[in-house]
C-alpha cells in the first residue's frame, strides 16, 4: 500500500485521497446512512496505521503531508476528462 495512491469519489466530486498511511478528506459523509455531506476547509488528515477509524484529525501537526496530498488531488482532477452529463 505504501506506493499506491487511491482517490475516493462521490459521483462527480473528488472527496479524499489515500497515500501510504495518510488519508486526506475534503468531503465526507456521516455514518448514519450517508445522509449528510460535510465539507472540510481546511481538509482533515488521518494516519490510518495509528487511527484506523479516522477519529483524530492530525492536519495541524503535519502541514507538509496535507500540502503533498492536496497537490496529488489537484493533479488527479486536472487529468480527468469529463463526459456529458447523463440524465
Amino acid at each position: 500500500m505504501r506506493d499506491r495512491t487511491l482517490f475516493c469519489r462521490d459521483a462527480e466530486e473528488l472527496c479524499a485521497v489515500r497515500h501510504g498511511p495518510w488519508k486526506l478528506h475534503r468531503v465526507s459523509k456521516t455514518a448514519e446512512w450517508k445522509s449528510h455531506t460535510s465539507r472540510h476547509d481546511p481538509p482533515l488528515l488521518f494516519h490510518l496505521e495509528r487511527d484506523p477509524p479516522e477519529k483524530y484529525d492530525v492536519a495541524a501537526e503535519h502541514p507538509e503531508v496535507v500540502q503533498r496530498l492536496a497537490a496529488l488531488m489537484a493533479e488527479h482532477e486536472e487529468k480527468i476528462e469529463r463526459g456529458p452529463a447523463q440524465r
